[in-house]
């Protein structure tokens, strides 16, 4: 089997699985060498760090890399990128691209030889018009997961940061209305959840709410950011269905494109959410076969087995060329100048204590 290099940021199942849920689907085409970009900054430097990259690349004779960068991350150098890729078919995966494609991602996809999109699927466009090849795949999970054998006994649910948009506003409509909503993340009272239990209060809901704006939207604040226009098709969307519950969601672009919108419901004011919320209580038949068709699409579209079929494609390395301007490579210095700081702390860390134990 083929060997890839998949560089990326290791995360826990009950921090953010979907990373693991990647390596999962790489894994079945190729054997992976696993490299923490966190991790090896922090511990050995930049230019160790580079110096390992190159080591092992060479000694194992690898010509594919994946890159899968943390969401607005822009500590990897891109001349050092451009280095290790312009020989080698390389993938890049980046997080949250409605709100940080201008300032950081375009970048670095410039060095990629195919770029995999979690995000909008506007997004194929819009990198075509600076000649880099991108395919929509929307975000991938592990279905085995998300499925559990659970009574459904939460009427609506929501999970997701309440400050964002309008969601406080339209979940309390709700409310007032008469309506039980189970409420968790940030600015809830239940607070944040972890993987394990998000999965369970999927599991056990009849109705899942999902909202699209991407910013918080702070009324008092004299500074709007122009973001706050836009709606992302959220990864929640999939996990909902995954999960078997009824999906009741605001629109956004892309939702036809994800799947077939006759198996959810979409929502475009408060008053159209409530009369949904309670059309879909009284009628448990309709939504529950609304519900179970949705599941059975998005487990065979968006399970990591997808990534099989994209690696064994016939490919070619294209020749690759970047531009940096200013501003880029101002965020550019500010990430290596942290991790510098970091790097420092720990080594400094690590005389204390080889000291106090000689």
């Amino acid at each position: 089997m083929k060997k890839i290099l998949v560089i990326s940021r290791y995360h826990r199942d009950d921090d953010n699985p979907i990373y693991n849920s990647y390596i999962k689907g790489i894994s079945q085409a190729r054997e992976v060498i696993f490299i923490d970009y966190f991790d090896y900054y922090s511990i050995f430097g930049k230019k160790e760090f580079e110096r390992n990259i190159k080591n092992i690349l060479d000694k194992e004779q690898i010509d594919e890399i994946f890159f899968m960068f943390v969401s607005g991350d822009a500590t990897l150098d891109p001349n050092f990128i451009y280095e290790i890729t312009k020989d080698r078919f390389t993938y890049m995966v980046f997080w949250d691209l409605e709100q940080h494609y201008e300032i950081i991602d375009r970048y670095y996809a410039q060095l990629a030889d195919l770029v995999l999109l979690p995000s909008n699927k506007e997004f194929e466009d819009i990198f075509k018009l600076i000649d880099i090849k991108a395919k929509w795949t929307f975000s991938l999970f592990d279905s085995q997961k998300y499925m559990l054998d659970l009574k459904r006994d939460i009427d609506v649910l929501f999970i997701g940061d309440l400050n964002k948009g309008n969601r406080k506003e339209y979940i309390n409509f709700l409310i007032d209305n008469g309506i039980k909503v189970d409420i968790y993340g940030a600015g809830s009272e239940n607070g944040r959840v972890s993987f394990e239990r998000m999965v369970e209060i999927l599991n056990r809901s009849k109705i899942s709410l999902n909202f699209s704006d991407i910013f918080d939207n702070n009324t008092n604040s004299f500074y709007k950011n122009i973001n706050n226009r836009i709606k992302q098709t959220k990864g929640r969307i999939v996990e909902t269905c995954m999960s078997g519950a009824f999906l009741l969601t605001e629109k956004s672009e892309s939702l036809s494109e994800l799947l077939d919108i006759n198996n959810i419901d979409i929502f475009e004011s408060k008053k159209e959410l409530l009369e949904k919320v309670q059309y879909y209580l009284l009628n448990d038949n309709t939504r529950k076969e609304k519900a179970k068709k949705a599941q059975k699409e998005v487990l065979c579209k968006y399970d990591p087995i997808v990534l099989t079929d994209i690696l064994n494609q016939k490919k070619e390395v294209r020749k690759k060329y970047f531009y940096l301007d200013t501003d880029f490579n101002k965020i550019n210095r500010t990430f290596h100048f942290f991790y510098f700081i970091e790097f420092l702390f720990n080594s400094l860390l690590n005389i204390i204590f080889v000291i106090f134990h000689s």
